[in-house]
């Protein structure tokens, strides 16, 4: 297993500090290729994930997006150009 890059700005630390609590991992385990379903993930927490992202980062990040890109790297871009989410 490639070591993980460390997270490079607050997006991919929040990122990773998700994963890590949904998936009972250990942060420095989680690596941009890694795929958050291979992990241990499945469409529940998947869908947790979507939700805790909206409420931590303020990214319009749905569940579809989470479905359609499970590696780490594929979500971090995603994350990087939804539009903030709108207030409930």
């Amino acid at each position: 297993r490639v070591t993980a890059t460390a997270p490079r700005n607050l997006v991919e630390e929040t990122l990773v500090l998700l994963w890590s609590e949904l998936l009972g991992l250990d942060p420095a385990a989680i690596g941009i290729h890694d795929d958050f379903f291979d992990l241990g993930g499945h469409s529940l927490s998947a869908l947790r994930l979507s939700t805790l992202i909206r409420q931590e980062l303020n990214l319009a990040v749905m569940f579809g997006h989470v479905l359609e890109n499970p590696r780490f790297a594929d979500l971090r871009t995603v994350a990087s150009q939804v539009p903030a989410a709108e207030a409930a």
